[in-house]
């Protein structure tokens, strides 16, 4: 097995004895998941025992490629370790806080806000119908990705347009919090 660099410096694999590193680079807007394809499948390739990097700073971006990223860290048996040494705002922030481990920078920030979207119906309907499935999808979105971190009423008024910006400081509180929810969760106390 040899180590790879891929195209562009976007990711990288390394191997382990019989398993491998992978280091993926979240630093760029996320758009299309076309345009992702690359780390996707870096996702979607990571075996149990593999470690993957990811390496996050960025402004956030498509939700349908966040949720493509969320159920791939999700499904994995890869252990997913966060690097958060700048911005992870909006998709950077769920992908951040869907690793099994994060590690924060000291000028680290999270911004969460709602999901973003335009209409590409050309009707009139299409258009209550997209709005509609928007906001369920949202809902979901922010339920999955900041509980814990945040409180159901923080993701009530998320969903409601409020953002929520956090200072490296107050992402490893909530990251504290956060582990002492789950704890409770998986030991019953």
């Amino acid at each position: 097995m040899s180590n790879e660099t891929y195209l562009e410096g976007r990711t990288k694999r390394e191997v382990k004895n019989t398993t491998y590193k992978y280091t993926v680079n979240i630093d760029r807007e996320i758009t299309r998941p076309s345009d992702w394809r690359e780390e996707l499948s870096v996702l979607r390739t990571a075996a149990e025992g593999d470690d993957v990097y990811l390496n996050i700073n960025c402004c956030g971006g498509n939700a349908l490629t966040l949720m493509e990223m969320l159920h791939l860290i999700g499904k994995s048996k890869a252990t997913f370790h966060g690097v958060l040494a700048g911005a992870a705002y909006s998709a950077g922030g769920c992908i951040a806080l869907a690793c099994d481990t994060l590690e924060v920078g000291e000028l680290a920030e999270l911004m969460v806000h709602t999901v973003q979207a335009t209409f590409g119906s050309t009707s009139a309907q299409g258009g209550v119908a997209i709005a509609g499935m928007t906001a369920r999808t949202a809902k979901e979105l922010l339920t999955l990705g900041y509980k814990g971190f945040m409180t159901q009423a923080e993701i009530t008024q998320a969903l409601d347009g409020k953002e929520f910006w956090f200072s490296s400081d107050e992402i490893k509180e909530r990251l504290i919090i956060r582990e002492k929810l789950r704890k409770v969760d998986v030991d019953g106390n």
